[in-house]
């Protein structure tokens, strides 16, 4: 990947096809599950936070009053990224609106792995990358932390880019 610059008003990147395959596919596993919302999940709790941690009825009330605004903003969040980003990878131009949705897309796929992969602040990737790679490097795990090390440095980059740093 070539990470974003900022070109006057736009950014751009390059992805090389299974850098764009590897995000369309994990952006689409999260169309999935804000779809489906699964409150046993916590993915699930991890994208729909409680607001009310001290009573479950004023929970529960946020969640019916915001849920469905706040899935219908995720899933359009999802389709501007799909959008936006070519299935075959190669370069991608986006305006700063696409931008916001871009980063807000990347951050609940990168939620749902850090819960899936039980990252921390503490966590050293590139150590638990090192690592699972050397106990098995076909590894579903060591392919899931590599995604979220690419996520990592797509959502970096871009915000370098916006902030024009």
């Amino acid at each position: 990947m070539r990470a974003f610059i900022r070109d006057g008003d736009t950014f751009v990147a390059t992805f090389a096809p299974a850098e764009a395959d590897a995000i369309r596919q994990s952006v689409q596993g999260i169309a999935g599950l804000v779809r489906t919302h699964d409150t046993d999940d916590p993915v699930t709790a991890r994208l729909f936070p409680d607001v009310y941690n001290d009573s479950s009825d004023d929970a529960a009330e946020f969640h019916r009053l915001t849920d469905a605004e706040l899935t219908g903003t995720k899933l359009a969040q999802v389709d501007v990224l799909l959008d936006t980003l070519p299935a075959e990878g190669g370069e991608v131009s986006i305006d700063a609106e696409t931008a916001e949705a871009w980063l807000r897309a990347i951050t609940d796929v990168r939620l749902a792995l850090g819960v899936r992969l039980d990252i921390s602040e503490s966590t050293d990737l590139g150590r638990e990358i090192d690592d699972e790679i050397l106990a098995d490097p076909v590894s579903p795990r060591a392919a899931a932390l590599g995604l979220y090390e690419l996520l990592t440095y797509v959502q970096e980059s871009l915000v370098v880019a916006v902030a024009g740093w």
